[in-house]
């Protein structure tokens, strides 16, 4: 289950959808959680056993987490100019070695780098990659691949529709980019990103394109291939950017975050 953020926090729960096209978004049921920090655009992700939600505070520096099991938020204080203040980014969990990556996530000696954190341990370190936007992009975490796929993004106030790939190796981690067929996303930022079928698939939903109109498009990676391919669009109405979204089976979950008053 993916959970979302803004100023308020919730577990979310969903109508399910098809993977490749997206239904009526009028009865989703939320639950509020405990109440937790005022921010937004929170790069977080989810611990592999998807008990704990781990998100970065850019207004505070500092690693939060959410024990959803006993809804108890806690706080892992780095100290000033390690975790980037830079909203927007991408995280995303390895469910085999529980390694959390924030790409972007952290800074050393005034440079952006790639950090990792050891929920167990309560580390937070750089482990020395980084990819070109600025912020906005999304990722996700395929399995079956064993890699962390990057998408989007704004570059030096540009959208961007590159993919990127992380390989994390123990001897020598590497982002790189990755050539793509089919039809590809049109470039955008806020959008989400989530892996299906054991990241057989890598779903890319909405965001924001040129201008301040979001998106309802859905697009498919193949990973094995690397090959696009487009889905149904969603439509106005199901238009979403920096929202949440998560695959259970065969079903797209997008999130709608009710306004509260």
């Amino acid at each position: 289950m993916a959970l979302a953020s803004n100023h308020d926090l919730y577990k979310h729960h969903f109508l399910p959808r098809p993977l490749d096209r997206l239904g009526d978004q009028s009865t989703q049921f939320y639950l509020m959680t405990t109440e937790g920090p005022t921010d937004y655009l929170f790069t977080s992700t989810l611990i592999s056993d998807d008990n704990v939600w781990i998100m970065i505070s850019n207004a505070t520096e500092s690693v939060l987490r959410l024990e959803r099991t006993v809804d108890i938020w806690s706080e892992v204080s780095f100290g000033a100019n390690i975790v980037s203040k830079d909203r927007g980014l991408a995280a995303a969990t390895d469910p085999i070695t529980g390694s959390i990556y924030i790409v972007n996530g952290g800074v050393k000696n005034g440079a952006k780098k790639l950090f990792t954190y050891n929920n167990a341990l309560n580390q937070y370190k750089e482990i020395g990659q980084t990819v070109p936007m600025d912020s906005g992009f999304a990722g996700s975490w395929s399995v079956e691949r064993e890699r962390m796929y990057i998408h989007g993004g704004i570059q030096a106030n540009v959208l961007q529709s590159v993919l990127y790939e992380f390989l994390p190796s123990n001897d020598a981690p590497l982002i790189q980019f990755v050539p793509t067929s089919g039809d590809a996303p049109t470039a955008r930022q806020g959008h989400c990103m989530v892996s299906a079928y054991g990241g057989a698939k890598i779903i890319v939903f909405g965001g924001f394109g040129n201008g301040n109109t979001p998106l309802g498009d859905i697009y498919i990676l193949e990973s094995n291939s690397t090959k696009w391919v487009k889905g149904t669009d969603g439509g106005a109405s199901a238009a979403r950017a920096h929202t949440a979204c998560a695959v259970t089976n065969d079903l797209l979950w997008p999130v709608v975050v009710p306004r509260m008053e």
